[in-house]
């Protein structure tokens, strides 16, 4: 259909803006998230540990709900980059609605999705 979602998030629990962006992969646009991932090794093996924000993200993206099997697998397969660095950590929020590669509505703010962001999104 010509549209692309391109996001930057931190912290990403939000459940109604999880499911908007579910959906329009359902509808055919092109969503690409880039979203913070961090991870520390478990003292006395080599066994990754998320950090909060990370851990919340993965529970709540698990749970989106789809219609189709082949959204779905695209939403866990090609939607998401994940962002890590071991020394600072990935605090950018913004959506930027492309149409035919061409930039033309940038939403940006300090507010993550998040529940007590939700207010922004009402």
């Amino acid at each position: 259909n010509g549209y692309q979602i391109r996001a930057a998030v931190y912290e990403f629990t939000h459940k109604e803006t999880l499911q908007a962006l579910a959906d329009a992969i359902e509808r055919g646009v092109d969503v690409k998230i880039i979203r913070h991932c961090k991870y520390a090794h478990h003292s006395g093996d080599d066994t990754l540990i998320p950090d909060d924000a990370t851990r919340s993200a993965e529970e709540a993206i698990a749970k989106v709900a789809f219609h189709s099997l082949e959204s779905a697998q695209k939403w866990q397969d090609d939607t998401f980059i994940e962002r890590s660095h071991s020394s600072d950590l990935m605090h950018n929020k913004f959506i930027v609605l492309t149409m035919n590669g061409h930039p033309f509505e940038v939403w940006t703010g300090s507010v993550n999705f998040t529940d007590s962001g939700k207010n922004i999104f009402v």
